[in-house]
């Protein structure tokens, strides 16, 4: 999972934390 997420852009990470803060760290 950490690599998949490590693939995508930064502003996808951002994206996807800043809009689903709590889902992003329950993952």
């Amino acid at each position: 999972m950490y690599s998949t997420l490590s693939n995508l852009n930064s502003d996808e990470k951002n994206i996807v934390t800043v809009e689903n803060p709590i889902e992003y760290t329950i993952r």
